[in-house]
């Protein structure tokens, strides 16, 4: 496993410190990344990402946060199970890894958001989009690697685990019904955690005053279909994925 961390400034502010927020996120991850570690923070100080790295795939090349030539930065945990066949498609010639990671890079700057249709495999990742000013967050269709957020004032966090937000909020309480979930199920239904104010990501949209976040949703392969059924189906059509656009204050 590794782990991922970042924050970003809603309001497109600079973030105060944000070296040393990272590198606290980056430290209590560090059992999910013994082989590596890095951290990148955008020259204006507003969004910046933390990484902890087992290697799996690609061991020299693939360290993260990567970014590609557009200036998209990103941080991944998981593995994609066809990048072979991805990197074929998208053009091999044009990659300079040979990391899972960077196919993910070249699939959102060809796709976008659609992207995720063309992923399989377990993942969970946050790309920031130089170009729209955007950050892209998204988790595997069956919640096999974590993603957990949570916005204090106007900045979000997000990370791997739970741990890694605690230090920025105000207060640590007991989530009462993800509680009970995890009692019953073994986790927690409808991005539900076992903190208050710590969200997973789930398959709703919402506006605000001070970001936009909008879900995405993929389809079903066929080969799934054929052995889901229809409430199976509707499921795995919710895939956890969110857009942050800023909207400066």
């Amino acid at each position: 496993m590794c782990g991922i961390a970042g924050a970003l400034s809603l309001s497109a502010a600079e973030i105060p410190n944000l070296g040393a927020r990272i590198g606290v996120m980056n430290e209590l991850l560090r059992h999910r990344g013994p082989d590596g570690e890095g951290a990148w923070h955008h020259e204006r100080r507003h969004v910046g990402f933390a990484h902890r790295r087992l290697t799996i795939i690609d061991l020299a090349t693939g360290d993260q946060p990567m970014t590609d030539p557009a200036g998209n930065w990103i941080t991944y945990n998981g593995e994609i199970y066809n990048y072979i066949e991805l990197r074929e498609e998208l053009g091999a010639d044009n990659f300079q890894t040979t990391s899972d990671t960077e196919v993910i890079l070249h699939a959102y700057r060809k796709w976008g958001a659609d992207c995720l249709n063309h992923l399989r495999g377990m993942f969970a990742f946050a790309i920031w989009d130089e170009e729209r000013q955007e950050l892209f967050c998204a988790r595997d269709r069956f919640g096999i690697k974590p993603f957990y957020y949570v916005t204090v004032g106007d900045i979000l966090y997000f990370a791997s685990e739970v741990k890694a937000l605690l230090p920025f909020v105000d207060r640590i309480e007991t989530d009462l019904e993800g509680f009970k979930d995890y009692l019953a199920f073994q986790f927690c239904l409808a991005g539900k955690t076992l903190f208050c104010g710590r969200a997973g990501v789930r398959s709703r949209s919402s506006v605000t005053g001070k970001f936009i976040m909008n879900w995405i949703s993929t389809t079903l392969p066929d080969i799934l279909k054929r052995s889901c059924g229809p409430f199976c189906q509707s499921q795995w059509a919710c895939i956890c994925a969110l857009t942050f656009r800023l909207v400066p204050t």
